[in-house]
């Protein structure tokens, strides 16, 4: 269901279908987190991609290439292309190849 409002750009919705699996006990996992990336990605909310990305590795999972690709991609839709190549430079460092 997250993924399907991923789709739809709908990052509300997505955060309240997220608020209802981690309540219910299901721990979320890469995928989980890489699907509201795509979310804020979509919804064109890259500050709150950030806060996902960096909740993502505070949880112990580290990002992977999926990960901060579509960081770069919510900067870059939302204009921002030095955020988009800081990201690009964090991606790197973190032993990620493009």
């Amino acid at each position: 269901v997250i993924d399907a409002c991923a789709k739809a750009g709908d990052l509300t919705v997505a955060t309240t279908w997220w608020q209802i699996m981690v309540s219910s006990g299901l721990q979320p996992n890469r995928i989980s987190y890489n699907t509201m990336l795509n979310a804020c990605a979509r919804a064109r909310d890259a500050k709150k991609a950030e806060w996902w990305i960096q909740k993502m590795g505070a949880s112990g999972l580290r990002p992977c290439l999926i990960s901060y690709s579509t960081v770069i991609d919510a900067w870059s839709k939302s204009g921002n292309l030095a955020k988009a190549e800081s990201w690009f430079e964090k991606m790197v460092a973190a032993g990620q190849r493009p």
